[in-house]
């Protein structure tokens, strides 16, 4: 199947649409800053951002053998690099940045 021009500007106006609909649907939904969200959309918005990254940890780490060589080292010493250096920086894109570089460090270099 060949992507003409026409094709591909539909999926590109397509896709802009979409997230200028995303984007906007709140403030149209809630007017701005003058309305104040209803409660659940606030415990949503406390409580859902740490579920999901925990329902992504679990993702990731499904698939880690943690009872057979070699024994998940990587892996945790990744995860303590990310956690570390959170808690040293709270900087959560220095923690996750160095920790995927570590992990590919160990992926590579040690066997």
């Amino acid at each position: 199947m060949m992507i003409t021009g026409i094709k591909l500007a539909v999926a590109i106006a397509a896709m802009s649409l979409t997230t200028l609909f995303t984007r906007a649907f709140p403030f149209i939904v809630f007017g701005g800053a003058s309305r104040k969200p209803p409660a659940v959309v606030t415990y949503l918005g406390h409580f859902l951002p740490p579920a999901i990254i925990c329902c992504i940890i679990v993702y990731c780490f499904r698939d880690v053998p943690l009872f057979a060589p070699p024994y998940a080292y990587r892996e945790a010493i990744s995860v303590a690099a990310v956690a570390g250096l959170y808690l040293w920086t709270r900087s959560p894109v220095i923690s996750i940045f160095a920790g995927t570089g570590v992990y590919m460090l160990l992926v590579q270099f040690v066997r």
